[in-house]
């Protein structure tokens, strides 16, 4: 429980401060499951760069999500923080992870927090992936054309697998 109170005077004292105590209890707001979706994954293993993470909230006395911060540290890299999203205005409890934050063959750690819509803020909650996907195969029918001033690449591979 947290209580949030405006500064008062002590009693029998002058000033503008009242000699009551306001205050407003409560509880933050609660998050759990964090967790990649299940098709953007592979054997436990994050299998494309740009993977949908959710969790689920519950606010305390029914107060809504205001806001989420998501960060992003590689762990195979000495605890890199490769992205923080500082808290964004938004309920939404499910979202894709930024694009080129991701490699291929790394182990990363995701944390979230959220706040209510009185601006407290939940314990932050982790889950960590190692992220392993296919590179494309290699590339063959390479050609080159040369244009006005340019250069057109054209050649085929497969994607992701």
């Amino acid at each position: 429980m947290r209580c949030i109170c405006p500064v008062s005077a002590a009693a029998n004292a002058q000033g503008t401060y009242s000699d009551y105590v306001f205050f407003k209890p409560t509880d933050g707001p609660t998050i759990s499951a964090l967790a990649v979706d299940a098709s953007d994954l592979t054997t436990g293993k994050i299998n494309n760069p740009i993977p949908l993470l959710s969790y689920t909230y519950s606010g305390a006395f029914s107060k809504a999500q205001k806001s989420r911060r998501l960060r992003i540290i590689e762990t195979s890299a000495s605890n890199a923080v490769r992205y923080d999203s500082g808290f964004i205005l938004t309920a939404e409890a499910s979202f894709d992870a930024p694009a080129d934050i991701i490699l291929n063959n790394a182990t990363y750690k995701f944390e979230v927090t959220v706040r209510d819509t009185d601006d407290v803020e939940s314990s932050t909650i982790s889950a960590t992936y190692v992220a392993l996907w296919n590179a494309p195969a290699v590339i063959t029918g390479l050609s080159v054309e040369q244009g006005n001033g340019t250069l057109k690449l054209t050649w085929r591979y497969r994607d992701w697998e």
